[in-house]
């Protein structure tokens, strides 16, 4: 994170980072649900953010601020169903 701050203009959130990138076939749903669920994330404590850059579109779970993310992605949020 002090990397990440010497750069942004603004981190709102002391969150820990791990990135991954890759293409799947899955839809934008699908990725989250199975990435979420299949991680054995832990609601309470884990975030998880999928971002669909072919549509522009992202889902998010259990972020903070999730007004911040969606004002500094620039996508559009697509609703956990």
């Amino acid at each position: 994170m002090d990397a990440a701050q010497k750069i942004a203009n603004e981190l709102p959130w002391e969150e820990t980072t791990s990135f991954l990138s890759f293409k799947s076939s899955y839809d934008l749903q699908g990725a989250s649900h199975v990435l979420y669920f299949d991680s054995k994330l832990l609601e309470s404590k884990d975030k998880l953010l999928v971002i669909d850059l072919t549509n522009k579109k992202y889902i998010q779970r259990g972020m903070q601020y999730p007004v911040t993310l969606k004002d500094s992605l620039g996508l559009s949020e697509v609703k956990v169903i």
